[in-house]
Protein backbone atom coordinates (compact mmCIF):
# COMPACT_ATOMS: atom_id res chain seq x y z
CA UNK A 1 0.00 0.00 0.00
CA UNK A 2 1.05 3.38 -0.57
CA UNK A 3 2.10 5.48 1.51
CA UNK A 4 -0.11 8.18 2.28
CA UNK A 5 2.35 10.94 3.18
CA UNK A 6 4.09 10.51 -0.33
CA UNK A 7 1.02 12.76 -1.93
CA UNK A 8 1.02 15.55 0.46
CA UNK A 9 1.88 18.76 -0.01
CA UNK A 10 0.65 19.85 2.84
CA UNK A 11 -1.26 19.49 5.94
CA UNK A 12 -4.43 21.78 8.41
CA UNK A 13 -4.85 21.49 11.25
CA UNK A 14 -7.80 22.18 13.44
CA UNK A 15 -6.69 24.24 16.89
CA UNK A 16 -8.67 23.44 19.94
CA UNK A 17 -8.38 19.96 21.07
CA UNK A 18 -5.95 19.29 18.41
CA UNK A 19 -2.78 21.10 18.39
CA UNK A 20 -2.80 22.85 22.16
CA UNK A 21 -5.21 21.27 25.01
CA UNK A 22 -7.68 23.58 25.43
CA UNK A 23 -10.60 21.01 27.08
CA UNK A 24 -10.49 22.32 30.27
CA UNK A 25 -10.41 25.90 29.03
CA UNK A 26 -13.58 25.14 26.55
CA UNK A 27 -15.37 23.35 29.09
CA UNK A 28 -15.20 25.08 32.35
CA UNK A 29 -15.30 28.67 30.39
CA UNK A 30 -18.74 27.26 29.06
CA UNK A 31 -20.23 25.88 32.50
CA UNK A 32 -19.06 29.66 34.17
CA UNK A 33 -20.87 31.50 31.53
CA UNK A 34 -23.99 29.49 31.21
CA UNK A 35 -23.71 29.83 35.66
CA UNK A 36 -23.75 33.90 35.31
CA UNK A 37 -26.54 33.73 32.94
CA UNK A 38 -28.86 31.32 34.60
CA UNK A 39 -27.53 29.78 38.23
CA UNK A 40 -30.86 27.79 38.26
CA UNK A 41 -29.67 25.87 35.11
CA UNK A 42 -26.64 23.37 35.41
CA UNK A 43 -25.06 22.10 32.69
CA UNK A 44 -22.70 19.35 33.11
CA UNK A 45 -19.13 18.54 31.51
CA UNK A 46 -21.15 15.81 28.75
CA UNK A 47 -23.47 18.37 27.72
CA UNK A 48 -20.70 20.67 26.76
CA UNK A 49 -18.21 18.45 25.05
CA UNK A 50 -21.21 17.44 22.93
CA UNK A 51 -21.80 20.75 21.77
CA UNK A 52 -18.48 22.03 20.86
CA UNK A 53 -16.94 22.36 17.25
CA UNK A 54 -18.58 25.23 15.88
CA UNK A 55 -18.41 28.61 16.64
CA UNK A 56 -18.90 29.59 19.56
CA UNK A 57 -22.53 31.56 18.71
CA UNK A 58 -23.82 28.06 17.38
CA UNK A 59 -22.37 26.20 20.05
CA UNK A 60 -24.48 28.17 22.99
CA UNK A 61 -27.38 28.30 20.66
CA UNK A 62 -27.63 24.24 20.63
CA UNK A 63 -26.95 24.52 24.42
CA UNK A 64 -29.89 26.75 25.13
CA UNK A 65 -32.07 25.45 22.14
CA UNK A 66 -32.53 29.23 20.81
CA UNK A 67 -31.44 30.87 17.20
CA UNK A 68 -27.89 31.98 17.11
CA UNK A 69 -29.29 35.79 16.93
CA UNK A 70 -31.34 35.56 20.17
CA UNK A 71 -30.18 38.18 22.69
CA UNK A 72 -29.10 35.97 25.36
CA UNK A 73 -26.87 34.03 23.04
CA UNK A 74 -25.49 37.44 21.71
CA UNK A 75 -24.49 38.40 25.31
CA UNK A 76 -23.62 35.25 26.32
CA UNK A 77 -21.07 34.57 23.05
CA UNK A 78 -19.84 38.74 24.05
CA UNK A 79 -18.86 38.02 27.10
CA UNK A 80 -17.11 34.26 26.15
CA UNK A 81 -13.39 35.72 25.30
CA UNK A 82 -13.68 37.56 28.63
CA UNK A 83 -14.04 34.81 31.07
CA UNK A 84 -11.76 32.24 29.15
CA UNK A 85 -9.20 34.95 29.60
CA UNK A 86 -9.33 34.26 33.30
CA UNK A 87 -8.78 30.62 32.72
CA UNK A 88 -6.03 30.70 30.31
CA UNK A 89 -3.89 29.10 32.76
CA UNK A 90 -5.61 25.24 32.07
CA UNK A 91 -4.17 25.51 28.44
CA UNK A 92 -1.88 22.85 27.96
CA UNK A 93 0.49 21.38 24.99
CA UNK A 94 0.20 17.94 23.69
CA UNK A 95 3.62 17.03 24.14
CA UNK A 96 5.18 15.88 20.64
CA UNK A 97 2.44 18.06 18.57
CA UNK A 98 4.61 21.16 18.23
CA UNK A 99 7.64 19.28 16.97
CA UNK A 100 5.41 17.48 14.49
CA UNK A 101 4.35 21.04 12.85
CA UNK A 102 8.23 22.11 13.16
CA UNK A 103 8.54 18.60 11.05
CA UNK A 104 6.17 19.07 8.50
CA UNK A 105 7.81 22.27 7.38
CA UNK A 106 10.81 20.79 7.73
CA UNK A 107 10.19 18.13 4.86
CA UNK A 108 8.98 20.91 2.85
CA UNK A 109 5.28 20.19 3.34
CA UNK A 110 3.07 23.22 3.90
CA UNK A 111 1.18 23.48 7.56
CA UNK A 112 -2.03 25.46 8.24
CA UNK A 113 -4.62 26.07 10.11
CA UNK A 114 -8.67 26.19 10.18
CA UNK A 115 -10.39 26.87 13.26
CA UNK A 116 -13.89 27.87 14.69
CA UNK A 117 -12.43 29.98 16.89
CA UNK A 118 -11.12 34.37 16.67
CA UNK A 119 -7.85 35.10 15.88
CA UNK A 120 -7.10 36.46 19.26
CA UNK A 121 -8.38 34.00 21.00
CA UNK A 122 -5.94 31.21 19.22
CA UNK A 123 -3.19 33.62 19.89
CA UNK A 124 -3.80 33.78 23.27
CA UNK A 125 -4.10 29.48 23.85
CA UNK A 126 -0.64 29.57 21.99
CA UNK A 127 0.86 31.87 23.73
CA UNK A 128 -0.39 30.24 26.78
CA UNK A 129 2.20 27.20 26.21
CA UNK A 130 5.03 29.57 24.68
CA UNK A 131 4.40 29.74 21.33
CA UNK A 132 3.18 32.03 18.20
CA UNK A 133 0.87 31.09 15.75
CA UNK A 134 2.42 33.12 13.38
CA UNK A 135 5.64 31.19 13.74
CA UNK A 136 4.05 27.97 13.23
CA UNK A 137 1.63 27.97 10.79
CA UNK A 138 2.21 28.97 6.76
CA UNK A 139 -1.60 30.03 7.09
CA UNK A 140 -4.14 30.39 9.19
CA UNK A 141 -8.04 30.66 8.63
CA UNK A 142 -10.46 31.27 11.26
CA UNK A 143 -14.35 32.58 11.62
CA UNK A 144 -12.99 36.24 10.77
CA UNK A 145 -12.22 35.73 7.54
CA UNK A 146 -15.72 34.78 6.83
CA UNK A 147 -16.00 30.96 5.72
CA UNK A 148 -19.49 29.05 6.42
CA UNK A 149 -18.80 27.68 9.65
CA UNK A 150 -18.15 23.46 10.15
CA UNK A 151 -19.09 21.25 9.12
CA UNK A 152 -18.69 22.84 5.67
CA UNK A 153 -15.32 22.61 4.44
CA UNK A 154 -15.28 26.15 3.14
CA UNK A 155 -12.82 27.31 5.33
CA UNK A 156 -10.47 24.37 4.51
CA UNK A 157 -10.43 25.32 0.88
CA UNK A 158 -9.29 28.91 1.55
CA UNK A 159 -6.40 27.52 3.92
CA UNK A 160 -5.28 25.21 1.05
CA UNK A 161 -5.28 28.61 -1.35
CA UNK A 162 -3.81 30.42 0.92
CA UNK A 163 -1.18 27.77 0.94
CA UNK A 164 -1.14 27.09 -2.24
CA UNK A 165 -1.64 23.47 -2.51
CA UNK A 166 -4.12 21.47 -4.19
CA UNK A 167 -6.50 20.52 -1.47
CA UNK A 168 -6.47 16.65 -2.85
CA UNK A 169 -3.15 16.79 -1.89
CA UNK A 170 -3.40 18.19 1.95
CA UNK A 171 -4.49 16.04 4.87
CA UNK A 172 -6.70 17.80 7.64
CA UNK A 173 -6.02 16.86 11.27
CA UNK A 174 -9.10 17.53 13.73
CA UNK A 175 -10.82 16.19 17.05
CA UNK A 176 -14.53 16.69 16.44
CA UNK A 177 -16.63 15.30 14.23
CA UNK A 178 -17.51 18.87 12.42
CA UNK A 179 -13.65 18.61 11.89
CA UNK A 180 -13.77 15.33 9.85
CA UNK A 181 -17.21 16.38 7.96
CA UNK A 182 -15.38 19.55 7.00
CA UNK A 183 -12.66 18.43 5.40
CA UNK A 184 -14.69 15.37 3.71
CA UNK A 185 -16.99 18.38 2.27
CA UNK A 186 -13.84 20.45 1.84
CA UNK A 187 -12.48 17.09 -0.72
CA UNK A 188 -8.62 16.62 1.43
CA UNK A 189 -6.53 13.54 0.16
CA UNK A 190 -6.38 12.17 3.60
CA UNK A 191 -8.57 12.84 6.85
CA UNK A 192 -6.71 12.28 10.16
CA UNK A 193 -8.91 11.98 13.76
CA UNK A 194 -6.99 12.68 16.90
CA UNK A 195 -8.66 11.16 19.93
CA UNK A 196 -6.85 13.68 22.60
CA UNK A 197 -9.87 16.59 22.25
CA UNK A 198 -13.59 16.15 22.35
CA UNK A 199 -14.04 13.61 19.76
CA UNK A 200 -14.36 9.45 20.49
CA UNK A 201 -12.60 6.65 17.69
CA UNK A 202 -16.13 5.63 16.75
CA UNK A 203 -17.17 9.61 16.19
CA UNK A 204 -14.50 10.29 14.30
CA UNK A 205 -14.69 6.68 12.04
CA UNK A 206 -18.41 7.44 12.07
CA UNK A 207 -18.03 10.96 10.91
CA UNK A 208 -15.71 9.48 7.56
CA UNK A 209 -11.96 9.88 9.16
CA UNK A 210 -9.51 8.08 7.13
CA UNK A 211 -7.38 7.28 9.93
CA UNK A 212 -8.01 8.00 13.76
CA UNK A 213 -4.46 8.22 16.09
CA UNK A 214 -4.12 9.18 19.85
CA UNK A 215 -0.82 10.86 19.63
CA UNK A 216 1.48 13.02 17.89
CA UNK A 217 3.40 9.78 17.37
CA UNK A 218 1.12 7.79 15.67
CA UNK A 219 -0.01 11.40 13.55
CA UNK A 220 3.42 11.43 12.42
CA UNK A 221 3.96 7.73 11.54
CA UNK A 222 1.08 8.64 8.83
CA UNK A 223 1.80 12.24 7.78
CA UNK A 224 5.71 11.97 7.32
CA UNK A 225 6.41 8.08 7.69
CA UNK A 226 5.84 4.77 6.00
Amino acid sequence: MQNPSETLSAAVFDSDGTVVDTRELIIEGYLRSLYQDDPEHRFDRTAIEMAIGQPVPETYARLLGLPKDDPRVIELSRQHDTVQDGLVHLVEEYVGMIELLEKLRANRKKVGMFTSGTIPHIERNFRAVGYSVHDLFDATVTVEDGPTAKPDGEGIVICCQQLDVPVDETAFVGDSRYDILASKDAGVGITVGVTHGFGTEQELYEAGADYVVGDPAALEAILLDS
